[in-house]
């Protein structure tokens, strides 16, 4: 039961996390690339769902997502996105 459960938030946590890197397009992909691979953002999704369980009880920064993001990114970012980005996320798992 707990496995189940503990797979279903990571699932709905991760799709929140990609819906706003893929909203807020911090390594500015085109929208063709965008619309066809859902996954694009998977490895920092991870990281960030990742990141934001192991430091829930400490309390989690817009800063710290930041770096997460520049970390997991192999990408040219824009720095405003991902500021943007890490903004929301924090208030959506906040």
């Amino acid at each position: 039961m707990w496995a189940e459960s503990n797979r279903l938030t990571f699932r709905k946590v991760r799709k929140i996390i990609m819906q706003i890197l893929t909203e807020e397009n911090p390594a500015d992909l085109p929208e063709f690339i965008l619309q066809s691979s859902s996954s694009v953002y998977s490895t920092e999704a991870n990281a960030i769902y990742r990141y934001s369980c192991n430091n829930v009880q400490e309390g989690i920064s817009s800063e710290q997502v930041e770096q997460v993001i520049y970390d997991a990114s192999r990408d040219p970012l824009d720095a405003n996105a991902v500021s943007r980005a890490a903004q929301r996320i924090v208030e959506a798992l906040g």
